[in-house]
């Protein structure tokens, strides 16, 4: 497998940062729902907000075989013991 870039890496801990520094719980996940949806309209990737209230559904490819995933988006309710912004 090859590594991947640098600018990569960065773009995913970029957002991974803003995702942590806004924790959402539950299906109050306007800003996290926003963040997914702002960054599939950089890349040109279609979605859809109709299966259900904090959620977001892309549409990759087309034809009759395809690949689902699912990943939860809110947060845990935890205490940070660092001292970082994210």
């Amino acid at each position: 497998m090859e590594p991947i870039s640098k600018e990569l890496y960065e773009y995913a801990v970029s957002v991974r940062r803003q995702l942590h520094q806004y924790p959402e719980m539950g299906f109050d996940l306007e800003r996290t729902v926003k963040l997914v949806s702002d960054e599939l309209d950089k890349i040109g990737i279609e979605y859809t907000y109709e299966y259900g209230k904090g959620s977001v559904v892309a549409h990759l490819g087309q034809g009759e075989k395809m690949i689902a995933l699912r990943a939860d988006m809110d947060a845990l309710p935890v205490e940070e013991k660092t001292d970082v912004p994210f």
